[in-house]
Protein backbone atom coordinates (compact mmCIF):
# COMPACT_ATOMS: atom_id res chain seq x y z
CA UNK A 1 0.00 0.00 0.00
CA UNK A 2 2.64 2.64 1.04
CA UNK A 3 4.23 1.54 -2.32
CA UNK A 4 0.82 2.59 -4.11
CA UNK A 5 0.74 5.64 -2.26
CA UNK A 6 4.19 7.11 -3.30
CA UNK A 7 3.70 6.11 -7.00
CA UNK A 8 0.27 8.18 -7.12
CA UNK A 9 1.68 10.91 -5.03
CA UNK A 10 4.55 10.92 -7.49
CA UNK A 11 2.52 10.53 -10.90
CA UNK A 12 0.14 13.65 -9.79
CA UNK A 13 3.18 16.30 -8.52
CA UNK A 14 5.20 15.48 -11.83
CA UNK A 15 1.91 16.02 -13.97
CA UNK A 16 1.17 19.34 -12.17
CA UNK A 17 4.89 19.84 -12.02
CA UNK A 18 5.12 19.57 -15.92
CA UNK A 19 3.00 22.27 -16.79
CA UNK A 20 4.24 24.42 -13.75
CA UNK A 21 0.71 24.71 -11.91
CA UNK A 22 0.49 26.24 -9.39
CA UNK A 23 -1.73 28.03 -6.87
CA UNK A 24 -3.57 30.73 -7.96
CA UNK A 25 -3.25 33.21 -5.08
CA UNK A 26 0.41 32.19 -3.44
CA UNK A 27 2.06 30.69 -7.03
CA UNK A 28 2.85 27.80 -4.75
CA UNK A 29 3.62 24.44 -6.65
CA UNK A 30 0.03 23.03 -6.86
CA UNK A 31 1.12 19.72 -5.04
CA UNK A 32 0.85 21.63 -2.05
CA UNK A 33 -2.99 21.67 -2.51
CA UNK A 34 -3.24 18.14 -3.52
CA UNK A 35 -1.44 17.48 -0.05
CA UNK A 36 -3.37 19.15 2.37
CA UNK A 37 -6.71 17.76 0.72
CA UNK A 38 -5.00 14.11 1.12
CA UNK A 39 -4.05 14.79 4.59
CA UNK A 40 -7.70 16.14 5.49
CA UNK A 41 -8.75 13.04 3.97
CA UNK A 42 -6.38 11.02 5.76
CA UNK A 43 -7.36 12.20 9.30
CA UNK A 44 -10.87 10.68 8.52
CA UNK A 45 -9.94 7.34 6.64
CA UNK A 46 -7.88 5.28 5.69
CA UNK A 47 -9.63 3.97 3.01
CA UNK A 48 -6.90 2.60 0.16
CA UNK A 49 -8.77 4.43 -3.00
CA UNK A 50 -9.11 7.78 -1.13
CA UNK A 51 -5.62 8.30 -2.42
CA UNK A 52 -7.62 9.57 -5.10
CA UNK A 53 -7.55 12.79 -3.30
CA UNK A 54 -3.84 13.16 -4.78
CA UNK A 55 -5.34 12.95 -8.72
CA UNK A 56 -8.69 14.74 -8.31
CA UNK A 57 -7.51 17.44 -10.65
CA UNK A 58 -5.05 15.81 -12.94
CA UNK A 59 -7.43 15.29 -16.04
CA UNK A 60 -9.37 18.26 -15.69
CA UNK A 61 -5.45 20.41 -15.48
CA UNK A 62 -3.33 18.91 -17.06
CA UNK A 63 -2.44 16.37 -20.57
CA UNK A 64 -3.29 13.37 -18.26
CA UNK A 65 -6.51 11.46 -19.73
CA UNK A 66 -8.90 9.23 -17.40
CA UNK A 67 -6.93 6.51 -19.58
CA UNK A 68 -3.30 7.20 -18.36
CA UNK A 69 -4.86 6.47 -15.02
CA UNK A 70 -6.77 3.08 -15.38
CA UNK A 71 -4.06 2.36 -17.27
CA UNK A 72 -1.49 3.35 -14.25
CA UNK A 73 -3.95 2.35 -11.45
CA UNK A 74 -6.55 0.55 -12.14
CA UNK A 75 -10.09 0.88 -12.95
CA UNK A 76 -11.55 1.72 -9.75
CA UNK A 77 -9.16 4.97 -8.80
CA UNK A 78 -9.85 5.72 -12.17
CA UNK A 79 -13.64 5.87 -11.70
CA UNK A 80 -12.92 8.11 -8.75
CA UNK A 81 -11.07 10.61 -10.33
CA UNK A 82 -13.67 10.59 -12.79
CA UNK A 83 -16.54 11.16 -10.55
CA UNK A 84 -14.53 14.32 -8.95
CA UNK A 85 -13.95 15.82 -12.30
CA UNK A 86 -16.17 19.03 -13.13
CA UNK A 87 -18.28 17.74 -16.08
CA UNK A 88 -19.28 21.18 -17.51
CA UNK A 89 -17.41 23.36 -20.13
CA UNK A 90 -16.86 26.82 -21.23
CA UNK A 91 -20.09 26.69 -23.78
CA UNK A 92 -21.89 25.39 -21.26
CA UNK A 93 -23.29 28.87 -19.92
CA UNK A 94 -22.84 31.30 -17.42
CA UNK A 95 -20.95 30.34 -14.39
CA UNK A 96 -23.85 29.42 -12.40
CA UNK A 97 -25.26 27.28 -15.43
CA UNK A 98 -21.88 25.79 -15.20
CA UNK A 99 -21.72 25.27 -11.22
CA UNK A 100 -24.93 23.62 -11.33
CA UNK A 101 -23.97 20.99 -13.76
CA UNK A 102 -20.88 19.87 -11.78
CA UNK A 103 -23.05 19.81 -8.73
CA UNK A 104 -25.46 17.49 -10.51
CA UNK A 105 -23.01 15.01 -11.40
CA UNK A 106 -21.33 15.00 -8.15
CA UNK A 107 -24.95 14.40 -6.77
CA UNK A 108 -24.69 11.03 -8.28
CA UNK A 109 -21.29 10.66 -6.89
CA UNK A 110 -19.84 7.68 -4.25
CA UNK A 111 -19.39 8.05 -0.57
CA UNK A 112 -15.81 8.18 -1.06
CA UNK A 113 -15.90 10.80 -4.27
CA UNK A 114 -18.09 12.82 -1.75
CA UNK A 115 -15.12 12.63 0.97
CA UNK A 116 -12.53 13.52 -1.17
CA UNK A 117 -14.63 16.21 -2.41
CA UNK A 118 -15.32 17.81 0.99
CA UNK A 119 -11.73 17.79 2.36
CA UNK A 120 -11.09 19.82 -1.67
CA UNK A 121 -13.66 22.36 -0.62
CA UNK A 122 -12.10 22.93 2.79
CA UNK A 123 -8.70 23.29 1.50
CA UNK A 124 -9.93 25.87 -1.02
CA UNK A 125 -12.44 27.95 0.82
CA UNK A 126 -9.27 28.27 3.90
CA UNK A 127 -7.09 29.66 0.74
CA UNK A 128 -9.76 31.59 -1.21
CA UNK A 129 -11.21 33.42 2.08
CA UNK A 130 -7.67 34.45 3.48
CA UNK A 131 -6.73 35.74 -0.64
CA UNK A 132 -9.46 36.69 -2.02
CA UNK A 133 -12.62 38.17 0.26
CA UNK A 134 -14.59 39.54 -3.18
CA UNK A 135 -14.56 36.03 -4.73
CA UNK A 136 -14.87 34.36 -1.66
CA UNK A 137 -18.51 35.68 -1.60
CA UNK A 138 -19.41 33.49 -4.36
CA UNK A 139 -17.61 30.81 -3.86
CA UNK A 140 -18.75 30.67 -0.65
CA UNK A 141 -22.69 30.54 -1.92
CA UNK A 142 -21.16 27.49 -4.56
CA UNK A 143 -19.98 25.58 -1.71
CA UNK A 144 -23.61 25.52 0.46
CA UNK A 145 -25.14 24.50 -2.71
CA UNK A 146 -22.28 22.00 -2.63
CA UNK A 147 -22.98 20.67 0.35
CA UNK A 148 -26.46 19.96 -0.04
CA UNK A 149 -25.38 17.37 -2.26
CA UNK A 150 -22.45 16.04 -0.41
CA UNK A 151 -24.42 14.45 3.06
CA UNK A 152 -23.03 11.06 2.06
CA UNK A 153 -19.33 12.06 2.34
CA UNK A 154 -17.61 11.37 5.82
CA UNK A 155 -19.69 13.19 8.25
CA UNK A 156 -17.10 14.24 10.24
CA UNK A 157 -15.57 16.29 7.38
CA UNK A 158 -18.91 17.44 6.61
CA UNK A 159 -19.45 19.08 9.73
CA UNK A 160 -15.80 20.52 9.43
CA UNK A 161 -17.05 21.92 6.26
CA UNK A 162 -20.40 23.30 7.48
CA UNK A 163 -19.23 25.14 10.26
CA UNK A 164 -16.27 26.61 7.96
CA UNK A 165 -18.36 27.64 5.74
CA UNK A 166 -20.87 29.59 8.69
CA UNK A 167 -17.17 31.13 10.09
CA UNK A 168 -16.09 32.50 7.13
CA UNK A 169 -19.42 34.01 6.38
CA UNK A 170 -18.58 36.03 9.94
CA UNK A 171 -21.51 33.89 11.72
CA UNK A 172 -20.31 33.04 15.24
CA UNK A 173 -21.53 29.43 15.93
CA UNK A 174 -21.12 26.45 17.26
CA UNK A 175 -22.47 22.94 16.93
CA UNK A 176 -25.38 21.17 18.83
CA UNK A 177 -25.08 17.93 19.94
CA UNK A 178 -28.32 15.55 19.80
CA UNK A 179 -28.02 11.90 20.57
CA UNK A 180 -24.11 12.54 20.76
CA UNK A 181 -23.74 14.02 17.17
CA UNK A 182 -23.70 17.30 15.98
CA UNK A 183 -27.38 17.77 14.22
CA UNK A 184 -28.09 21.49 14.08
CA UNK A 185 -25.72 24.69 14.32
CA UNK A 186 -26.52 28.46 16.82
CA UNK A 187 -25.22 31.18 17.82
CA UNK A 188 -22.16 30.54 20.44
CA UNK A 189 -23.82 33.32 22.37
CA UNK A 190 -27.02 32.05 23.18
CA UNK A 191 -27.76 28.79 21.17
CA UNK A 192 -31.22 28.20 22.78
CA UNK A 193 -32.53 31.65 22.89
CA UNK A 194 -35.87 32.49 21.85
CA UNK A 195 -36.21 36.04 19.76
CA UNK A 196 -38.72 38.08 17.64
CA UNK A 197 -38.13 37.96 14.39
CA UNK A 198 -39.86 39.67 11.41
CA UNK A 199 -41.20 37.85 8.54
CA UNK A 200 -38.07 36.98 6.06
CA UNK A 201 -35.87 36.52 8.72
CA UNK A 202 -37.00 32.89 9.82
CA UNK A 203 -36.33 29.78 7.48
CA UNK A 204 -37.61 26.34 8.05
CA UNK A 205 -36.88 23.74 10.74
CA UNK A 206 -35.01 21.70 7.82
CA UNK A 207 -33.41 24.48 5.89
CA UNK A 208 -30.16 24.17 3.87
CA UNK A 209 -27.52 26.37 4.71
CA UNK A 210 -27.67 27.70 1.64
CA UNK A 211 -30.89 28.58 2.52
CA UNK A 212 -29.80 30.80 5.88
CA UNK A 213 -27.41 32.36 3.49
CA UNK A 214 -29.34 33.61 1.13
CA UNK A 215 -31.52 35.11 3.80
CA UNK A 216 -28.58 36.66 5.11
CA UNK A 217 -28.18 38.21 1.96
CA UNK A 218 -30.85 40.00 2.72
CA UNK A 219 -31.12 40.84 6.65
CA UNK A 220 -28.53 41.12 9.20
CA UNK A 221 -30.03 38.42 11.53
CA UNK A 222 -31.35 34.86 10.35
CA UNK A 223 -33.75 32.18 12.42
CA UNK A 224 -34.63 28.80 12.05
CA UNK A 225 -37.88 27.68 13.49
CA UNK A 226 -37.76 25.05 15.95
CA UNK A 227 -41.58 23.40 15.95
CA UNK A 228 -41.50 21.27 13.05
CA UNK A 229 -44.51 20.76 12.80
CA UNK A 230 -46.04 24.26 11.47
CA UNK A 231 -42.93 25.70 9.43
CA UNK A 232 -42.41 29.19 8.48
CA UNK A 233 -45.56 31.46 9.79
CA UNK A 234 -46.46 34.43 7.16
CA UNK A 235 -47.95 36.58 9.61
CA UNK A 236 -45.37 38.89 11.74
CA UNK A 237 -47.61 38.74 14.67
CA UNK A 238 -47.03 34.54 14.64
CA UNK A 239 -43.51 35.40 13.69
CA UNK A 240 -42.75 37.04 17.06
CA UNK A 241 -44.17 34.53 19.08
CA UNK A 242 -42.18 31.63 17.24
CA UNK A 243 -40.00 29.12 18.83
CA UNK A 244 -37.09 30.53 16.75
CA UNK A 245 -32.94 29.56 16.91
CA UNK A 246 -30.67 32.09 15.94
CA UNK A 247 -28.85 30.80 13.31
CA UNK A 248 -26.93 33.34 11.33
CA UNK A 249 -25.54 37.11 11.99
CA UNK A 250 -23.96 39.28 9.71
CA UNK A 251 -20.59 40.51 11.02
CA UNK A 252 -21.77 44.23 10.70
CA UNK A 253 -24.78 43.46 12.83
CA UNK A 254 -24.04 44.01 16.70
Amino acid sequence: MHDLVARVRRYATEAHSRINHRRKYSFEPYDVHLRDVAGIVATVTDDPDTIAAWLHDVVEDTPASFLDIEREFGPTLAALVEELRDVSRPADGNRAARKAMDRAHLAGASSRAKTVKLADLIDNCRDICRQDPEFARVFLQEMASLLEVLGDGDQRLHKKASAALMEREGHRVLGIRRDGKVRDYALREDPLSERPFRHGQIVGHDACFSEVIMALSRRARCGKNLDERTGCRESSRDVEKENVKVVGRRPDEH
